[in-house]
This record gives structure tokens, C-alpha cells and sequence, in this order.
């Protein structure tokens, strides 16, 4: 996997866009199992993300599932007196992980998606110019979903409790979600020089 349609349909799964995104913050020098799972829980991952808690064996299928698929390379190394096995995201690899990053956020899903909160976490690997576009778009859509479930609640007022607040939960919701959006646009554009591809060396 290799050029440019192979980015495209390289799908992530879940438990392998949060590993990924791991690995990416220590480029160019890789990392080892350890020091991915102390990450996830220091940072309390396991409660914002559905990594779970993966036993040794299962992170390394998904180390060597990552590496088959050309997404990662490795190479033994001393760390601590001992033998570990080092991870290093390649050039593919970090496509496949910055297309995912845009994506998600670009297309929003305002219901739920897994992938979102993680994609969050990644956005400073996307240029300043995509940054900005992808949280617009995650904005724009969900003022559009706002509005169209304002303007289906407004064409009956005489809804009983039960059902009125099936139409103001979501909204406020989406308000909340306007919010966010708003701000991190804002904080974005405060400290452009701050953020950006470069963070991640590349």
C-alpha cells in the first residue's frame, strides 16, 4: 500500500487510529508497547476512547497488523537493560493517520462517532489552512442539523412533554456543539504558529 488510492481506501479501525495517532507523537524516534499503554493511561484514554484494556498480546496484533499493512516499521533496541521491540510510523502510515484526522472531523457526525474525540486529539498534524477548514465544516453541518430540527419542532408547539423534549435535547446539544466549535476556531486562529505538521516532524 503505497500511492495515493491505497491512502484513500485504507480504512483505520478504531483501536488502530488510537495506537497510530500514539506512535506519531514520537516521530522520528518511535516507541515501544510500555510506553503506548503508560500514554493511554495517563492521559485516561480508556474513558474517552474504546482502546479497552488491551492485554500485551492484543496491542502487539495490533503493533504487527499495523506493521504488515506498511503502516509502521520496527527494529529492536536496549531500553532500560532490556530488549524492546521500537515502533516508528511510516511515511504511509502518517498519510493514512492525516486523512483520517480530516476526514472525521470534515464530515462530523453529530449523533456519535468513536473516532471523533480521537480525531480531536490529532489535529495538530493537519496544516493550519485544513485545520481551520475542518472544524468550519464540522460547524456548518451542525447548524444545518439545528436547524432543521428547530423548524420541525416550531410546525407543532402542542407536543406533550415526552416528545418536545425529544426535539430540545438534541438542540441543546447542538448548541453546545457551536460552541465548542466556535472556540476552537478561535483559539486556532489565536496561535497559528503554535500548530500545524511541523509538530509532529513532518
Amino acid at each position: 500500500m503505497k500511492n495515493n488510492e491505497d491512502i484513500s481506501k485504507y480504512r483505520l479501525k478504531h483501536k488502530y487510529f488510537v495506537v497510530l495517532g500514539l506512535i506519531s507523537e514520537r516521530m522520528p524516534i518511535g516507541c515501544h508497547a510500555y510506553d503506548i499503554n503508560k500514554r493511554i493511561d495517563e492521559r485516561g484514554m480508556r474513558s474517552w476512547t474504546n482502546i479497552g484494556t488491551p492485554s500485551r498480546s492484543s496491542l502487539y496484533n495490533i503493533l504487527e497488523n499495523l506493521e504488515r499493512d506498511r503502516l509502521l516499521e520496527s527494529h529492536t533496541e536496549e531500553v532500560d537493560n532490556r530488549i524492546r521491540k521500537i515502533f516508528i510510523i511510516t511515511d504511509f502510515g502518517y498519510k493514512v493517520l492525516k486523512k483520517r484526522t480530516f476526514d472525521v472531523i470534515f464530515n462530523f457526525n453529530v449523533m456519535y462517532d468513536e473516532d471523533f474525540d480521537m480525531a480531536f486529539s490529532m489535529y495538530p498534524i493537519l496544516p493550519y489552512k485544513e485545520q481551520i477548514k475542518v472544524f468550519k465544516s464540522a460547524l456548518n453541518i451542525v447548524i444545518e442539523h439545528k436547524k432543521s430540527l428547530e423548524q420541525t419542532y416550531n410546525e407543532d408547539i402542542h407536543w406533550m412533554v415526552n416528545v418536545k423534549g425529544l426535539f430540545i435535547r438534541p438542540i441543546k446539544i447542538y448548541e453546545a456543539h457551536i460552541d465548542f466549535f466556535n472556540w476552537v476556531l478561535e483559539e486556532i486562529k489565536k496561535g497559528e504558529e503554535q500548530v500545524g505538521s511541523k509538530t509532529y516532524g513532518k
